[in-house]
Order: C-alpha cells, then sequence, then structure tokens
C-alpha cells in the first residue's frame, strides 16, 4: 500500500493507524513535506518511507513508489491517500479484484450518493464527470471513477516512461495509457468519507491543476486521433512469463495422482530454497505463517 503525503500531519496517523491493521506491507512516500510530519511517521516505524526533499507532486511521489516496489520483487502496489478520504475496510475488495485479474487497473468508485459520504463539493462531482467523458473518448471505455486515488496499479517500469505528468494529470494519463496497453481496468465500488470543508485538506489548485489536466487531455485525444489512424503506436503490454503459475499446475498434478501429503512434502523443498535465497520470498512466507497463526 502506498500512501502519498504531502503536509497530511494532520490526519496520517489516523490514516496509517487503519491501513497497518491490514497486515500488508506500507510505503509513505513524503513529497517534501513542510509540516510536522515526523511525528506521525514514528508512531509506525514498522513501515518504510521515502523522502522528496521537495514537492514534486502526486504523480511523481507515485512513480517513485513503482520504483521502489519494481526494485523488491512487487507486482502491484494500492496508492491510498492521505487525506482521509478513503476508508481502509475497502482496501481487501481491491486486492481480491487484483488477484483475480492481476494484470488489470484497479479502481476504486466512489459513493457521491450515501449520506456517508458527507459534504462532496460540486467541483469533484463535475470534475470526475468532466474526466470520465475524456477518458472515454481517449480510450473508448466508460469508467465510474476516474479521479479517486484509490487504486491498485500493476506494476510496470515501461509503461511509466511513458507518462509525462508528475502532478494530479498523472492519474489521468495513467488509466489512458494503461488502457492503450490493451490493460483491462475494474471499477470496484468503495465508500468515501469528505469531512466539512474548514477540516478538508487538499492540495489541488483550481487553475494550475485544472491547466494541467485539460493539457494532458487535450494531448491524450490528438494522440488518439492518431492512433486511429494507425500514425501513433501505444506501447503495448507484453505477456508475463509466470513461473509461479506453471508450479501451480504441477502441484495440481501431483495432488490428482499422489495426493495431497506427496505435495506437501515436495513443497518443502521450493519453499525452502526461496526462503534461504531471496529476501521478497521470505518476507512474503514470514507474513503468510504470521498470519496462519
Amino acid at each position: 500500500i502506498v500512501v502519498p503525503i504531502y503536509n497530511h500531519a494532520a490526519t496520517l496517523s489516523a490514516v496509517l493507524h487503519d491501513l497497518n491493521l491490514l497486515g500488508y506491507p506500507i510505503l509513505v512516500v513524503n513529497d517534501g513535506s513542510s509540516d510536522d510530519i515526523a511525528t506521525p511517521l514514528s508512531l509506525f516505524p514498522q513501515n518504510d518511507v521515502v523522502h522528496h526533499s521537495e514537492n514534486l507532486g502526486k504523480g511523481a511521489a507515485i512513480a517513485t513508489a513503482m520504483r521502489f516496489a519494481a526494485e523488491r520483487g512487487y507486482r502491484a502496489i494500492l496508492t491510498f491517500d492521505a487525506d482521509g478520504q478513503h476508508l481502509a475496510r475497502d482496501v481487501p475488495f481491491l486486492v481480491a479484484a487484483h488477484e483475480s485479474a492481476p494484470e488489470a487497473l484497479i479502481i476504486g468508485a466512489r459513493d457521491f450518493e450515501s449520506v456517508e459520504s458527507g459534504d462532496i463539493p460540486n467541483s469533484s462531482k463535475f470534475g470526475r464527470s468532466f474526466c470520465n467523458f475524456w477518458i472515454w473518448t481517449e480510450t473508448g471505455c466508460w469508467l465510474d471513477d476516474t479521479q479517486t486515488g484509490l487504486r491498485v496499479y500493476p506494476v510496470d517500469l515501461d509503461w511509466l516512461k511513458t507518462i509525462k505528468g508528475h502532478r494530479y494529470s498523472f492519474e489521468v494519463e495513467a488509466i489512458t495509457r494503461l488502457l492503450w496497453q490493451g490493460r483491462e481496468a475494474k471499477c470496484i465500488p468503495v465508500s468515501t468519507f469528505y469531512p466539512e470543508r474548514t477540516q478538508r485538506i487538499s492540495h489541488f489548485h483550481a487553475l494550475y491543476d485544472n491547466f494541467w489536466i485539460t493539457k494532458s487531455h487535450t494531448q491524450l485525444v490528438i494522440l488518439q486521433f492518431f492512433k486511429i489512424l494507425r500514425l501513433y503506436h501505444p506501447l503495448k503490454l507484453e505477456q508475463q512469463h509466470r513461473p509461479e503459475v506453471r508450479g501451480i499446475g504441477l502441484v495440481a498434478q501431483i495432488i490428482r495422482h499422489f495426493g495431497a501429503p506427496c505435495a506437501y512434502v515436495l513443497m518443502i523443498f521450493p519453499i525452502l530454497s526461496s526462503f534461504l535465497t531471496r529476501s521478497y520470498e521470505r518476507r512474503a512466507l514470514g507474513d503468510f505463517y504470521r498470519k496462519c497463526r
């Protein structure tokens, strides 16, 4: 789980508290905060933290997180905003959707109709409809919520290099370019909560960020036109060779012919080898057995 932060000291403790209860590894990307962010971070020393020396934008924070994840062998990241708008109870639903479609983009579509959602600003409703329409124009795919920060991205550094935006426009461009790759996008209904306007933390600049989002959509619509004319060829998804899938098939055959006890005995050897030689697998196995207890 990736939590990008910029001057979120007031809400970060509650967000990290709820997320840590879920048991997933957490990375906080501090995007050049100038407030007392060290205090809430010190309460959760088990979480990884990466610091930007200056504010580079939310998109840059997500890009940093994806490179961090790739270096450690993770196949996906789940982004979670630090302002308290998302609810940790929805995370398992997105993780389950990711596990059923590992190469897909999973989007948490916020419920704007529920009374529990709080005081939703009209600008957020308009912004979502605006971006939904233009992403449909760019991709031919209608999505219920293209502005939410609650998403599961497949870790793909080649795709990451194609994105030019570094601030909020990153999240707009990310969806279009993932769909252009040939990936599927799934919207999962989630809850949301908007506090009163006086308590809300938002660093979205109405003029500056809307200008860059509009610019991104303009460029993407033009590229879509060139794509239709076969004058532009976006990055395509390469089929991943997943050795673990072949391993699962082999274990299934062993169980079918020799029974489960034999399969369990044979699995000791690859598990022991992974535990001794590969740090990522060792950490994953440790997390698994702790949950089993």
